[in-house]
């Protein structure tokens, strides 16, 4: 399991939300083109760091928005965990999880 700030590439749900399937410059965004430049690259690199040590769980913050999404790695499914913006409902900010990083649901 990694708790990062931030997302690998390849999650489905911020490859839509962030138009990663847009050159940087063609991105119905405010960002300028060399910030997102800048922003993929870093998700390039956190998703070889995911390669490379083979975690079955991402847990990340940094775009403020609750979701989950499955990646296909090349050691397998990969479940990706993101956490909402401060101001949501506690079960969107947080996320308990027992010792492999598999969520503890409330009963």
């Amino acid at each position: 399991m990694i708790i990062a700030h931030d997302a690998p590439m390849g999650t489905a749900f911020l490859a839509e939300r962030l138009q990663q399937h847009l050159e940087p410059w063609e991105r119905n965004s405010w960002w300028p083109a060399s910030a997102q430049q800048s922003a993929d690259a870093h998700q390039e690199r956190l998703r070889r760091v995911l390669d490379g040590v083979q975690a079955s769980r991402w847990l990340h913050g940094h775009h403020h928005v609750r979701h989950s999404s499955t990646i296909t790695a090349v050691h397998g499914e990969v479940q990706v965990e993101g956490l909402a913006l401060d101001g949501e409902p506690l079960d969107e900010l947080t996320l308990l999880v027992d010792a492999d990083g598999y969520p503890i649901l409330a009963s």
